[in-house]
């Protein structure tokens, strides 16, 4: 189902649909909000951690990486486990979440990274499907290449 916004500009009144809408939105990202064009006026919305719609997502091209606590805090543990979330290859991501055994899940793909060695680990829980054992991969080449 489409929904439709309308824009008002000065020559004529344009008719988008979400498409289009998501096109603006990509176009006017500044850091943790998003600008949406509906009846000539601007509005930034937040975006909240672990809510992030598909539109702010699919800003990074599926290379988005959560990652557990603050900016200025050293990272001083040696094991940091991430999920992979979403299974399209332009709304994935990374979200990491405390390196412990009770945390794997069956029908998700996992990647363990060693900070010491630089290495990293992939798990593939039994259920996991091939999209997300495929986006974990992409993701990982993406990690290294950098």
């Amino acid at each position: 189902m489409w929904t439709n916004f309308i824009h008002m500009t000065n020559d004529a009144t344009a008719v988008l649909n979400c498409q289009q809408i998501g096109q603006l939105i990509l176009n006017r990202l500044v850091f943790a909000t998003y600008n949406v064009l509906i009846v000539n006026f601007m509005c930034q919305v937040p975006v909240v951690e672990g809510k992030e719609p598909p539109c702010f997502i699919r800003l990074f091209k599926g290379h988005m990486i959560i990652h557990a606590g603050k900016r200025d805090e050293p990272v001083v543990q040696r094991w940091r486990l991430y999920m992979s979330r979403n299974e399209l290859p332009l709304e994935a991501y990374l979200w990491e979440i405390p390196a412990e055994c009770r945390n794997l899940r069956s029908r998700a793909s996992f990647i363990l990274a060693d900070c010491e060695k630089s290495v990293l680990y992939i798990w593939h829980g039994a259920k996991s499907s091939f999209q997300t054992k495929q986006r974990v991969l992409d993701i990982a080449d993406w990690i290294i290449k950098r």
